[in-house]
């Protein structure tokens, strides 16, 4: 598949205010300071003006790891267990194609270097993959309280909660929101009286094998939200549009010089950071009716999609987070058409997980 992969993180970080403290301020709270940042990094006028053509508004996941039980419900948060409306069934999956893969490389592996542990593995997860199996907790986001720190996409809820559940078992690299698959965004509008901590329930197989604390659940840790601007790395689809491989974008050593922070979680909104290229090439092509492309004519092809490429949004980014156990190998995408993010159509998003 055509596409360059980029490893620089295309996000603007708070500062640290002292040791064992939460990150209180983002980089580039306006536009302004946006374009101060570019124009020291030696980015001329006329490029300058393009980049900031394309800012994104985002809500970054600023966070710090915090014992579930001092967490108030409903706050933003990742990991621990969610704070649901009470009538609100647990969201499951059903057998897993991405499940069977992993049992059927298990198998081939078992035979290469026989190990009982390994064989242990089989047997659950052969079982697992066959039957339906709750997905894990992810993340919580207070939407009230993110968006009221500046001024996000006019089409983003400003209301309510997103609730984010996937199978953290198997790890599908693609998955769409429906009942039944690999993962689910629920958007609430229950208020905070009526939502209730919910214990997880057993995975089937646990997520940490040698903590027990955290069979089936990811280490907590609450979100601050901070707002920032954000610019499309070298392998968003309008960089790798206008700059093809081998050429770079004129923000490429900039945004190799912005210091990876691993509190950051993630963000809601903006321009993601991307491992591969952006799924939005893939989502906007199948759209059109052209499945994946590939080879030379790639950029030549998907630069006469840009409606239906374009039409899709990244939602929620998960990449790292502060937790004393968390691995998560890679990045996390929830992604959604305009369209459907305007109707409030959640059901059609999509779940894309990249590693390298």
């Amino acid at each position: 598949m055509a596409g360059v992969a980029s490893l620089c993180l295309v996000r603007p970080f708070p500062t640290i205010a002292s040791e064992g403290s939460v990150a209180t301020m983002p980089l580039f709270p306006t536009l302004d300071a946006l374009d101060q940042s570019l124009a020291a990094g030696n980015i001329n006028t006329i490029n300058r003006k393009m980049l900031l053509s394309f800012a994104a508004p985002s809500v970054q996941f600023v966070t710090k790891n915090t014992p579930d039980d001092a967490i108030p419900v409903g706050s933003s948060k990742i990991g621990g267990a969610p704070d649901l409306p009470k009538s609100m069934a647990w969201p499951m999956r059903g057998p897993s194609s991405a499940g069977k893969s992993e049992v059927d490389g298990l198998l081939k592996a078992v035979k290469k270097y026989p190990s009982e542990p390994l064989r242990k593995e089989i047997d659950a997860k052969t079982i697992l993959a066959n039957r339906s199996a709750p997905l894990a907790f992810l993340l919580q986001l207070d939407l009230a309280e993110c968006t009221k720190k500046g001024k996000m996409d006019a089409d983003f809820p400003t209301t309510g909660h997103f609730y984010l559940f996937y199978d953290f078992v198997f790890k599908p690299w693609y998955a769409e929101g429906v009942d039944g698959g690999g993962f689910r965004l629920i958007y609430s509008q229950a208020p905070f009286a009526h939502l209730v901590r919910q214990p997880p329930p057993d995975m089937g197989f646990p997520l940490y094998d040698t903590l027990a604390e955290y069979r089936n659940q990811l280490s907590s840790a609450v979100i601050d939200p901070a707002f920032s601007y954000t610019l499309p790395s070298s392998s968003s689809y309008p960089m790798m549009v206008r700059y093809s491989y081998p050429r770079q974008p004129p923000h490429e050593d900039w945004l190799e010089k912005n210091t990876y922070i691993p509190s950051i979680g993630g963000q809601l909104g903006g321009w993601p950071y991307l491992i591969q290229y952006d799924p939005a090439i893939d989502l906007g092509t199948s759209d059109a009716g052209m499945g994946k492309l590939s080879g030379d004519n790639f950029i030549s092809e998907i630069t006469k999609l840009p409606g239906p490429i374009e039409n899709w949004v990244t939602l929620i980014e998960l990449t790292d987070y502060d937790s004393p156990i968390n691995d998560f190998n890679g990045i996390y995408l929830v992604m959604i058409r305009r369209s459907d993010l305007k109707s409030r159509d959640f059901s059609k998003a999509v779940f894309i997980y990249q590693t390298d």
